[in-house]
């Protein structure tokens, strides 16, 4: 059986993924973990978070420069 999330990128489509940590999320998807916020029910998530158990995830884009 497969443990799958749903995850709303910033670009406002929608991808289906397996569960895993936020980096590993966000690494199979092409996004880099350190320019993009990640939060599952408002809490915010760090990159060596599990999400599993048909969450949700939203992510964030966020700009820095120097």
């Amino acid at each position: 059986m497969w443990v799958m999330v749903l995850v709303h990128l910033p670009d406002g489509t929608t991808a289906t993924v397996s569960a895993g940590t936020v980096e590993e999320i966000l690494a199979g998807l092409g996004l880099n973990p350190y320019e993009i916020l990640a939060t599952c029910g408002g809490e915010l998530l760090l990159g060596d978070d599990f999400v599993s158990d048909d969450q949700v995830l939203a992510t964030t884009s966020i700009v820095h420069g120097g």
